[in-house]
């Protein structure tokens, strides 16, 4: 079970009861507890990791192009990427499985010694869509001696990184997007791109994060007309749902007071029985009353507990304010009709009642309630 309590006791909260979560990785600076779960980007890591030991061992360069739906986690793997491999640039080298530049660089089994000759051999910049962002990264990777350098860019797709790089001013791109030809524009962006890898930026991994997959797959394309193997295309996909509820509880957990998962995790097994079956509406009540002699009894089956009877139980009722009035007195404990369906609750007590013709009168009560359910609806 995750303790609580820490995140919000360095944060000034003013509306308890909202819970506390970050809506875009943008935001997750707010949020020092956090935990990011490193298992989605499997698939990713391991292209990552085959990608840079290439550059590191060959000197060569690669283009690695990851596209994927708002949700897949691509700007939190570019900003966790660089905050860890800031980390281990400051000395955090000793081997960690929660640090993503660990993972992608330290070997299976990590090596510190393999870390730490990978983070002193490699330097990493998050490019931002600025105006000369490409004519700034150029003069860096010229004076570079960085055995391995490595480029991120988020948002690739954006025309200030593809104008740029196909040497065009903002008005002649623009004009290629209006007359719906920026396929022209972005082989430009290929051509310069292929010759850069193997100029300027050689030693370099760029690493390019989008979330238009046809942009991202006809860039690869035409650089493959002039350096087959040179980029690598990924989908990155949503979480299942089991990781998704896995991560958003952990989290709602690590970063809240009070939580409904929290509220399970804490409560015992009979607790999270009986809010599973409130949840799926598996509780039944069931008012008695006879003509001429008023209310008898209520039962309540796999609902919330009365103690000291469980979450099945019988109140006896004697008078016209009952049940509203009664039910904390006349209390017996009826475990014994836990889990069973109404149609079982209903034959038990017809033979309890010695009501002979109970099966026409459950189908006509239950005619009745899909008749008053339709009307309703």
């Amino acid at each position: 079970m995750v303790r609580l309590g820490r995140e919000s006791a360095t944060m000034n909260t003013l509306y308890e009861q909202l819970l506390l979560f970050p809506d875009r990785a943008e935001n997750l600076g707010q949020y020092s507890t956090y935990d990011v779960d490193l298992a989605h980007w499997k698939t990713l890591s391991a292209l990552f990791r085959d990608k840079f030991r290439s550059v590191y061992e060959r000197g060569a360069s690669a283009v690695l192009m990851v596209h994927g739906a708002q949700g897949t986690g691509k700007t939190l793997f570019s900003r966790r990427l660089a905050d860890d491999f800031e980390k281990a640039s400051k000395g955090a080298i000793d081997p960690d499985r929660k640090n993503l530049w660990h993972t992608l660089v330290g070997e299976d089994p990590m090596a510190r010694a393999t870390i730490e000759a990978a983070t002193r051999a490699s330097v990493l910049r998050r490019v931002g869509p600025s105006s000369e962002w490409l004519t700034t990264q150029r003069t860096f990777a010229k004076d570079d001696t960085h055995r391995v350098r490595i480029f991120v860019l988020d948002d690739a797709h954006k025309d200030i990184f593809m104008r740029e790089w196909a040497g065009l001013s903002q008005a002649d791109y623009l004009g290629f997007k209006e007359r719906k030809a920026d396929h022209i524009a972005l082989a430009s962006v290929a051509e310069r791109l292929v010759e850069d890898c193997r100029g300027d930026f050689v030693r370099s991994i760029f690493l390019l994060l989008s979330n238009d997959a046809a942009r991202m797959a006809a860039l690869k394309n035409h650089i493959d007309e002039s350096h087959v193997g040179l980029a690598t295309v990924l989908e990155l996909p949503l979480p299942d749902a089991a990781t998704k509820e896995q991560i958003i509880r952990k989290n709602t957990n690590r970063l809240n007071r009070m939580s409904y998962w929290y509220c399970l995790d804490a409560a015992g097994k009979d607790e999270r029985s009986a809010a599973y079956d409130v949840l799926t509406d598996n509780s039944k009540s069931f008012n008695v009353t006879a003509a001429g002699v008023g209310p008898i009894c209520r039962l309540d089956v796999d609902g919330p507990a009365h103690p000291p009877a469980g979450r099945s139980h019988k109140h006896s009722l004697q008078t016209e304010r009952c049940p509203d009035r009664n039910l904390p007195r006349n209390l017996d404990d009826r475990a014994d009709l836990a889990r069973k369906t109404v149609t079982e609750l209903f034959e038990i007590f017809c033979r309890m009642a010695d009501i002979t013709r109970g099966d026409v009168l459950l189908s006509r009560l239950l005619d009745d309630k899909h008749r008053r359910h339709r009307t309703a609806r």
